[in-house]
């Protein structure tokens, strides 16, 4: 028989899963001990019991549910030739199927090179079209150089010109929850707007201009300039005519005015 059990270790006196096929049954002080993996397992501590191996199988996905939120590190078999890969990613979901308790990622960010583009005549095409598609997603690992082959849904994705590689966000991408490694807490709104933050700075520094535009088109604009305080107004206001006329008619005025007085 298998079983699966939590019990308190008798040396730390912290509670341990245990789980595993049992070797021997032995009573000791009037308590029944089902050994498994050379431990003593009280038989009131039981939790399952099955015919075959439990695994993952039979663990209960409620145990899990603390690491929804959490930012993780996983360990998983994501190489072209099945070999481990470590990669980041948010705890989206958890899904219990036949062969195990699955965790589904999202915000996986991978630095990469030698995309396969399949069709697309570049990269940037092959992001641009694919966004929001579920793709299996294979490229090389920029820092290790490895073959990797993730099924998910491509989110984004950018090129670095200075690394020469390309930064793609990944979404839905599933994990046995027993390749997570490490998890710790994080700020979902904060994570989102720092990526978000991220990819617009790269584009920028590609582009250059993007920053530029908006500022010359809009603030300083030559043509509403040329509009609101021009020509037109201004010298239909002050100018010409009006101050002219004016002028004329105070001078022509006045000087009669003094030579009559004087004769």
């Amino acid at each position: 028989k298998y079983i699966s059990a939590t019990v308190a270790d008798e040396k730390t006196g912290e509670i341990r899963y245990v789980e595993g096929e049992v070797s021997e049954v032995r009573s000791a002080s009037g308590q029944v001990y089902l050994v498994v993996d050379g431990m003593d397992v009280p038989v009131d501590k039981i939790t399952k019991v099955s015919e075959t191996p439990l695994g993952y199988r039979g663990m209960e996905i409620e145990r899990y549910n603390s690491m929804i939120g959490l930012l993780s590190t996983v360990r998983t078999n994501a190489g072209q030739d099945d070999s481990p890969y470590i990669m980041d990613g948010i705890v989206a979901k958890l899904q219990k199927k036949q062969d195990g308790i699955y965790a589904t990622l999202d915000e996986v960010i991978l630095s990469v090179t030698d995309v396969q583009k399949d069709a697309f005549g570049s990269v940037e095409e092959y992001i641009e079209n694919m966004k929001g598609r579920e793709i299996i997603f294979r490229a090389k690992d920029a820092e290790t150089g490895q073959t990797i082959v993730i099924p998910g849904i491509l989110r984004d994705g950018v090129r670095d010109e200075e690394k020469e590689c390309f930064h793609v966000i990944l979404d839905n991408v599933e994990v046995p929850v027993e390749d997570i490694v490490s998890t710790r807490k994080v700020d979902l709104v904060s994570t989102e707007h720092q990526l978000l933050s991220e990819i617009l700075k790269a584009i920028r520094d590609l582009e250059g201009k993007l920053p530029e535009i908006p500022g010359e088109t809009n603030e300083p604009g030559g043509t509403e300039e040329t509009e609101e305080p021009g020509g037109t107004e201004e010298t239909g206001e002050p100018g010409g005519t009006e101050e002219t006329g004016d002028a004329g008619t105070d001078e022509n005025t006045e000087v009669p005015t003094e030579t009559g007085g004087e004769g």
